[in-house]
């Protein structure tokens, strides 16, 4: 049976959502069946490379490579069985850096970066040949304090976190929101997303996220496509394939079943949806999960 959902990979302090993980050393295996889990997850290649599977997508990584995962992305690892390899992995939730009374200079990085990296059904790869975002000073800082569990060792990693923030905006692996990007803006989208997210299997149309969030339905499409580089339709479409793809995990569904419990009725909608998003079919995503 393959994985559906993993819960139990934060520490034991609920207040501080954080765990590492160095795969590959000692009795931590290098490789983990399809997965998905909701909170964020880095995966730094620190020796040889690995195979990492994102969304039915297949990448292998370099020493020095980066992969940044979005909540609810389903992925698996791996790694040729003739290296040695070695990745740390940082997993974290983004109320960990989330900072209400935050100033605006802050609120814009963390933003910026939680934008790029921390939506959810959402990934990107950093291929870093020439090693210009060198992260290893401060991931291994947050191991160290990670593993020694000294008094203030949270605070230590959250700086670590900042840190890490930094260099990825500094190396423009991060792109900074613009001064005229108005936090309102991202307060009221946020509360479509959510409301997506709770009612995906629904009809959703613009008018209804419009009223949602107490704004005029072409304002709302406005501020919906800057903020999410997406149109609603196509957030929606990418919210029930990313539901889709965790339902065909459990192998407990037919693809008929899927469809119908993420909210399409006609399975050949649900076919060409699925495609026009992924490049695959649902029963081609399927077959390659079933062989990771």
């Amino acid at each position: 049976m393959l994985v559906e959902k993993e819960n139990a990979l934060f520490n034991e302090n609920p207040l501080f959502p954080f765990r590492i993980a160095l795969q590959g050393v000692g009795d931590k295996k290098l490789f983990s069946l399809p997965h998905w889990h909701e909170y964020m997850e880095l995966i730094y290649v620190v020796k040889e490379s690995i195979l990492v599977s994102i969304n039915g997508e297949k990448y292998t990584l370099q020493e020095g490579d980066i992969a940044f995962l979005g909540g609810h992305t389903v992925h698996s690892t791996d790694k040729k069985e003739e290296l040695d390899s070695v990745a740390f992995v940082l997993y974290f939730d983004s109320s960990l850096i989330s900072m209400a009374n935050a100033n605006v200079l802050e609120t814009k990085y963390i933003k910026s970066f939680l934008g790029t990296f921390g939506s959810k059904y959402n990934y990107k790869i950093i291929r870093n040949e020439k090693k210009k975002v060198d992260l290893s000073s401060v991931l291994a800082g947050m191991y160290h304090e990670y593993m020694a569990g000294k008094s203030a060792y949270d605070l230590f990693i959250k700086g670590y976190i900042y840190q890490m923030i930094a260099l990825l905006i500094r190396e423009k692996c991060v792109a900074v929101m613009p001064e005229n990007y108005k936090q309102e803006h991202v307060r009221q989208v946020e509360k479509s997303l959510k409301y997506i997210e709770e009612n995906y299997s629904r009809d959703i149309t613009l008018q209804r996220l419009a009223e949602e969030c107490n704004v005029s339905y072409h304002y709302f499409s406005k501020i919906f496509k800057q903020v999410t580089g997406k149109n609603y339709k196509e957030y929606i479409d990418y919210v029930r394939v990313t539901e889709a793809e965790k339902l065909m995990l459990t192998n407990r569904y037919s693809v008929s079943e899927v469809s119908y419990k993420v909210g399409i009725s006609d399975q050949s909608c649900f076919y060409r949806l699925y495609k026009r998003v992924r490049g695959c079919s649902p029963t081609e995503f399927k077959a390659k999960m079933k062989y990771i």
